[in-house]
């Protein structure tokens, strides 16, 4: 998510730097939004 959203690589550019497919990049940060969300909503 830091290479995306802050650093503000595309998300190719985040899945080459990480050595894995656009797809898994796509989904490794819906899955870390999500994660982040629910720690963010948890009182």
């Amino acid at each position: 998510m830091v290479l995306h959203h802050m650093v503000g690589l595309s998300v190719r550019e985040t899945a080459d730097a990480l050595g894995v497919t656009e797809n898994t990049a796509k989904a490794r940060l819906k899955t870390g939004l999500a994660r982040l969300r629910e720690y963010l909503d948890e009182d």
